[in-house]
């Protein structure tokens, strides 16, 4: 594995050709490489853009409408996940669980909304222009 990591990090991507290349200096069967690079979701068997966005499809963010934000990136740039824009900026990728889930951002989204109402109903007449001024 720390052959495939090494050809990823150099070029970026393992084809089928690198990976039956890698099996023969291995003396290992092709299905053991090709299984690994399939197995491993890091692993690419082609190009991907400078940034990619993964969409998770696990179970709780698939019902929390990650099809519809899916169907929107889909609009917006002109390709499918698996696939990257012609000019190589962007690729787009489903996964089942990213660590930043739609759960996750919502949580975090609905904690800074919280701390904001909060620090909001503690401002009054008195003290208002002072916290115009420090922000």
């Amino acid at each position: 594995m720390v052959v495939l990591n090494k050809l990823q990090e150099a070029i970026g991507h393992i084809s089928p050709a690198m990976q039956f290349y890698v099996a023969k200096q291995l003396n290992q069967p092709i299905s053991n490489i090709h299984g690994v690079v399939l197995f491993y979701s890091f692993f690419t068997t082609k190009p991907r853009g400078k940034h990619t966005i993964k969409f998770c499809v696990g179970t709780a963010c698939y019902v929390s409408s990650i099809d519809q934000i899916i169907e929107k990136a889909k609009q917006v740039l002109g390709i499918g996940p698996g696939e990257t824009t012609e000019d190589g900026l962007i690729t787009l990728e489903l996964c089942r669980c990213a660590v930043v889930s739609v759960l996750a951002v919502r949580h975090l989204l609905l904690s800074l909304m919280k701390k904001f109402k909060d620090a909001c109903n503690r401002i009054d007449s008195q003290n208002i222009q002072k916290s115009e001024v420090i922000n």
